[in-house]
């Protein structure tokens, strides 16, 4: 019976020393380094990363490769990728296909553009952007347009870094958390979503400007009339709103506002 009762732990022991992990926290100092953090048993089935301080181009890749094989939640929020600017691929190939189940959009970020990839089959279930990237959407500069988001996308969470809402239109997006930072949304930003149900726009307690048919539920466009069909909440809140454009929400005799500048 002694015999069997060691034997027993030292088989637990063994399971121990060699099972290989799920859930992974990665503090990498050296960027380009990050694949030498995990062993390749965990590479294998790693499915929960964070990883926090500094990724470059290398790492991203890698971070890419564990995608293809069974990562499905992936922090970046205290991670510092080189530059502060990404364009959101994970892979060389513009094409690749993949599905994750989350994505922390890392803290730093001070540019962030889609422009480039083509994100065919990319998706990911909730997206959490909470960066100094401040104005989300499709916007243009002097060179060029950027926009924020191409890739399909479940649930949009917006941080309180963001202030700005200019279009979200051009990604397929399912649902959104709007912050309480925001301070402007453009016209139509919103427009050609078929349900708002689960948007949080009850509240905009620093809104101070919103554009022509923010929330519309067709595209508008110059030769059709504008028809909102959305249910949108009877009361909301706009405490700060100097600019509003009545045609942003559907009409309604009972509709009411906090606010007395309207």
């Amino acid at each position: 019976m002694k015999r069997i009762i060691t034997s027993f732990m030292c088989f637990a022991i063994c399971i121990a020393l060699f099972a290989q992990a799920t859930d992974l926290t990665i503090d990498n100092q050296t960027p380009g380094w990050l694949s030498s953090k995990i062993n390749y048993g965990d590479q294998q089935t790693v499915q929960n990363l964070k990883v926090t301080g500094y990724i470059n181009e290398t790492d991203l890749r890698f971070i890419g490769n564990l995608i293809d094989m069974n990562l499905k939640v992936i922090d970046l929020a205290d991670a510092n990728i080189v530059g502060n600017s990404w364009n959101g691929s994970f892979h060389t190939d513009k094409y690749a296909s993949y599905h994750i189940q989350k994505l922390i959009m890392p803290h730093s970020l001070t540019s962030y553009s889609e422009e480039d990839i083509k994100w065919h089959d990319a998706s990911v279930d909730t997206l959490v952007f909470d960066t100094k990237v401040n104005k989300i959407g499709e916007f243009e500069t002097i060179y060029k347009r950027e926009h924020c988001f191409r890739r399909k996308i479940g649930h949009l969470i917006l941080g309180e870094n963001v202030d700005s809402i200019l279009c979200l239109t051009g990604g397929d997006v399912t649902t959104v958390h709007l912050p309480t930072s925001l301070t402007y949304i453009a016209p139509c930003a919103c427009e050609g979503h078929e349900s708002l149900a689960e948007w949080n726009i009850r509240e905009f307690s620093n809104l101070e400007e919103m554009g022509y048919c923010a929330f519309a539920d067709v595209h508008v466009n110059a030769t059709e009339n504008y028809s909102n069909r959305q249910t949108l909440p009877d009361s909301i809140f706009l405490p700060k709103i100097q600019h509003y454009d009545l045609a942003s929400f559907e009409y309604k005799k009972e509709c009411t506002s906090s606010s007395e500048m309207l």
